[in-house]
């Protein structure tokens, strides 16, 4: 789960990829993308998200995970 403990340190790991302009690429569901939105604690991250990420592809379609054989 999404504990502010858990929240500072992801916010530290973004900010030392800020300071060192280390490139990230990020990918999630959109549903845990919408959780974190929703959490007033992650705003601060969703912020360096779109610092870092400025350019955003979203990709529809069949998953590969669960797909049956």
């Amino acid at each position: 789960s999404l504990t502010s403990i858990r929240a500072e340190l992801f916010f530290n790991i973004i900010d030392y990829l800020i300071n060192y302009e280390i490139k990230l690429a990020f990918s999630c569901n959109p549903e845990m993308f919408e959780k974190i939105e929703k959490r007033t604690e992650f705003k601060a991250i969703i912020d360096r998200f779109n610092e870092l990420c400025p350019n955003v592809i979203y990709f529809n379609g069949e998953t590969f995970r669960g797909k049956q054989k």
